[in-house]
């Protein structure tokens, strides 16, 4: 049985967290999903770090086909390294 053809990852306004993020993109870099092609992924509001934003670049980076054509990270919650070296 084929693969459902989704392009659009449209996961705004949740708690999918750091946590989420390093799982889903995990499994969307897994060799059953290898071949999935996504060109927009939208992670508005969803409560991730630095921790889910690492499994997000690992994952653009590991797709050697890249289609990506956007990306929306609205209300993110990146800390930078001067950042957190201020905070420690």
């Amino acid at each position: 049985m084929a693969h459902p053809t989704i392009t659009q990852l449209i996961l705004g306004n949740n708690d999918l967290g750091d946590d989420g993020a390093v799982a889903l993109f995990d499994f969307l870099s897994s060799p059953v999903e290898e071949e999935r092609i996504i060109t927009e992924i939208s992670l508005n509001s969803c409560k991730i770090g630095n921790k889910g934003l690492d499994a997000l670049s690992g994952f653009i980076a590991g797709n050697g086909r890249n289609t990506l054509k956007s990306l929306f990270l609205q209300n993110v919650r990146y800390v930078s390294f001067c950042q957190s070296k201020e905070l420690t």
